[in-house]
């Protein structure tokens, strides 16, 4: 089981680059990548998203690349911006009579009027950027790891005390019918004024009683039980939906007793089969 929660870091270091990748994720339905690099470097977007893509399945994933070369950095002149500057401030000083001359200092100031020439990304930087994304990926994976295997237990001790309160609901379950049972025949004699075939009335009541029969509710939240535990201890990656899936269901058949029995015991052991339940669907909402 692993965490959508993490964090990973990753860095690289020869003499030309020096690359930096950090990752952290939260959880999210959808796998949803936001990338924080270089403009000079978005020609990788594709390439780096595929990558995670292939490591994750689920969470907001929020990946910041930095890299800082060791060689110096050609730049160019932005010769449209320059002319542009110089024709307008020419305009002005003749329009307005205007004494003044322009030197480097002020051309050096106009924003983007020198830019980073836009080299190739070689092969050797290529490798350099997804060298330290692995490293940051792995890191990431091992803290997914170690998140989930505490998740793991959390859900594991609520399973545990839902199926002790299913079994306490067994124990209990036949004296409150065989009570329903009891109380129903009272009542309808107390009720019922005219003579009424004893056969007849026993089936009535006994068909009354029976829909208070939680027996096949009781045995579908331990089939819940089993298969969220075949879930958990299996190699599927995907498995936080299913185990919400199944969460829904436990809720869903303790509703379901509640609405159906009378015995106040039973009613008590419901509901704290649905507080056991809300605490594992906390936990699974995190589960990749």
């Amino acid at each position: 089981m692993r965490s959508m929660t993490g964090f990973g870091r990753g860095s690289f270091a020869d003499k030309n680059y020096h690359v930096f990748v950090e990752i952290k994720s939260v959880n999210n339905r959808f796998l949803n990548i936001v990338l924080k690099m270089p403009q000079e470097i978005n020609s990788l977007e594709a390439e780096i998203r595929k990558t995670v893509a292939k490591k994750l399945m689920r969470g907001s994933v929020e990946i910041s690349i930095n890299y800082k070369k060791n060689k110096p950095t050609i730049f160019e002149i932005n010769h449209s911006l320059i002319e542009g500057f110089l024709s307008v401030m020419s305009k002005i000083k003749e329009e307005y009579k205007i004494d003044g001359t322009m030197d480097l200092n002020t051309i050096a100031r106009l924003p983007y009027a020198i830019l980073p020439a836009n080299e190739e990304i070689d092969e050797q930087f290529r490798l350099a950027v997804f060298q330290t994304l692995d490293q940051a990926l792995k890191q990431l994976e091992k803290m997914q790891k170690q998140e989930g295997k505490a998740t793991e237990e959390v859900i594991s001790k609520s399973l545990d005390k839902i199926e002790l309160l299913a079994q306490r609901i067994d124990e209990i379950k036949k004296e409150a019918l065989k009570d329903h049972f009891q109380y129903l025949s009272k009542r309808i004699s107390e009720l019922v004024s005219v003579e009424l075939d004893e056969a007849r009335l026993f089936q009535e009541i006994a068909y009354i009683a029976e829909k208070s029969d939680i027996s096949e509710e009781n045995e579908r939240l331990k089939s819940h039980i089993l298969q969220m535990r075949s879930i958990i201890s299996s190699e599927d990656r995907n498995i936080g939906k299913k185990l919400d899936f199944l969460a829904q269901e436990l809720n869903r058949e303790a509703n379901t007793i509640l609405s159906k029995t009378t015995n106040i015991n039973i009613k008590q052991l419901a509901l704290d089969i649905k507080n056991e339940t809300e605490k594992i669907r906390e936990q699974v909402q995190n589960v990749e």
